[in-house]
């Protein structure tokens, strides 16, 4: 099932009272809050190949992804977006010295909300791990909010910058300095502060075992961005098609079960050919950054000239790549 219609069976679990006090428990009054906000926006769902193209460039050089940044804007005031963590956990294993923490079990599925406008907004993570033997096993939502601002740049709290430095995605970058600092100034965009349920869920904790909550989110903000910089390129990069559960939801609804959630189907504009090639294929962290390709133009540098690489449309409706050569 997927992430977003488990947290509306969650919601209606609790909001049906089979859950006694729920709707004053934080720790599951959050899903009757969650569903109602995630019914009123758009969802989208990613494939295996959006999700690679989304680790692909969050694996580009920072300094580049940093620049690309500076053309996100959020394309609606509210968005829930999910996808299949399977598809991530197989491109991880391509990482060198990469093993997973044996207490943090891979999830099923993962997603995200984000509200705001413009280039401001707040995130809401979630997951679903894997069913556990005759135990309930709803979905977890993190009691850290993140608030993001593009503009910005915001002070991190003590040690966080430093144990990014230390992941697997800075030490692809410990020999540069420059690109190190790039990858900080990403994460320097977001402050990740305790939501307001998640504050007293948290006081039950001490300051060592917020730390550990906190890990579960804090790697991902280059991913939120990464997949946005995806759903808004200005090319076509992505394609679209809708999902309508309006026919499975009769019968759902006279067996008496949650209803499912209408949503859109997120996959690359790949041929054939292409997919048929990248199946397989680990990602190649020696590689050059990616051109990111989502943004309206962009500078490349070639036997020392520089040029400005534009779209153009010919005349038979063609895409094509213009070079304006930059003259002082």
């Amino acid at each position: 099932m997927r992430l977003m219609d488990d947290i509306a069976a969650t919601a209606a679990i609790v909001a049906s009272g089979a859950v006694k006090d729920g709707e004053r428990s934080p720790s599951l009054g959050i899903f009757l809050d969650l569903d109602r906000r995630m019914r009123l926006c758009p969802r989208f769902l990613l494939d295996e190949h959006v999700v690679r193209s989304a680790i692909e460039l969050s694996l580009g050089r920072p300094t580049v992804f940093r620049e690309a940044m500076r053309h996100i804007h959020l394309p609606y005031e509210r968005l829930w977006v999910e996808w299949s963590e399977k598809h991530r956990e197989r491109l991880r294993q391509d990482v060198q010295d990469y093993t997973p923490d044996p207490l943090k079990p891979v999830p099923d599925r993962i997603g995200f909300l984000i509200e705001g406008s413009g280039r401001r907004g707040n995130i809401t993570w979630a997951w679903q791990n894997p069913p556990l033997k005759a135990m309930p096993n709803p979905p977890n939502v993190s009691p850290f909010d993140v608030q993001f601002d593009l503009d910005a740049q915001i002070p991190q709290e003590f040690g966080l910058l430093e144990g990014l430095k230390n992941a697997t995605l800075g030490q692809l970058w410990q020999d540069s300095p420059v690109q190190l600092e790039a990858l900080c100034d990403i994460w320097r965009t977001a402050r990740h502060v305790p939501s307001a349920w998640g504050s007293r869920w948290l006081s039950h904790y001490g300051k060592d075992a917020e730390r550990f909550f906190l890990s579960d989110i804090y790697g991902e903000l280059i991913g939120v961005y990464a997949i946005l910089l995806l759903l808004t390129a200005s090319r076509p990069t992505v394609e679209y098609k809708s999902v309508d559960q309006s026919k499975i939801n009769k019968a759902r609804s006279k067996k008496h079960v949650p209803l499912l959630l209408n949503h859109t189907e997120v996959s690359m504009r790949l041929s054939h050919r292409a997919v048929q090639q990248r199946q397989g294929q680990p990602l190649g962290h020696a590689r050059k950054s990616p051109r990111v390709h989502v943004v309206s133009s962009y500078l490349v540098v070639h036997n020392g000239r520089h040029s400005i690489v534009q779209p153009y449309i010919r005349g038979s409706g063609d895409a094509i790549e213009r070079h304006i050569k930059v003259t002082k």
